[in-house]
């Protein structure tokens, strides 16, 4: 079943004018800050046991056989540092390079990408590339990305966008088309994303 938004399975709307500030301080897209403004992030726990969940998702035909698990999209000032942006934001190893929108039952981070050729899409990163990683400049070491410093902070992010790396799956063009195409919950309630229709031929 596809989601569908706005829902109430976030939290309380936050200011708007915080969630601005907060844009022009991080780089992220509008539709992003849209997202926060009227939606303010998606809660799986909250839609499963919601007993008019029904009312917010939409039949449709996809398995879900080829997907990524969503757990949750995190909020603006929810005051948890299991589902705040900004906490998730600040402990982000690719702070300049990705927003860091949600993660996955396993820790793997949901991201939009904020500079370079892929700049607005939405992709999940593979944890276990980085998680024994302390900074930045450990993962690059491990990855054998030569020449990254010297580079701008859009070559910076096509190389670490490269298939070839295996950092990022990349699910939608834009946050506008991941919440409109991508978001879907299975029988049980359980969260997943599929990739936007031709997205990967692109």
């Amino acid at each position: 079943m596809q989601v569908r938004f706005p829902n109430p399975f976030g939290l309380a709307l936050p200011d708007a004018q915080a969630v601005r500030e907060y844009q022009a301080a991080q780089g992220f897209s509008d539709a992003y800050a849209q997202f926060l403004i009227t939606q303010n992030g998606l809660d799986f726990d909250r839609l499963e046991a919601a007993p008019d969940r029904e009312d917010y998702l939409q039949a449709d035909d996809e398995t879900g056989d080829n997907h990524a698990w969503l757990r949750t999209l995190h909020h603006f000032r929810a005051g948890s540092e299991h589902c705040d942006v900004e906490d998730h934001q600040r402990e982000n190893l690719f702070a300049a390079h990705f927003m860091v929108i949600g993660h996955d039952p396993g820790g793997n981070p949901f991201v939009e990408v904020l500079h370079g050729a892929f700049k607005g899409r939405i992709g999940s990163l593979d944890h276990e590339l980085f998680a024994g990683c302390e900074d930045l400049e450990q993962f690059l070491a491990e990855m054998e990305l030569s020449g990254f410093a010297a580079a701008s902070v859009d070559e910076q992010t096509d190389m670490l966008c490269d298939e070839d790396q295996g950092l990022i799956w990349f699910h939608a063009s834009s946050m506008d088309s991941f919440l409109q195409q991508c978001v879907f919950c299975d029988e049980d309630g359980s969260g997943f994303v599929v990739d936007e229709p031709g997205l990967q031929e692109d």
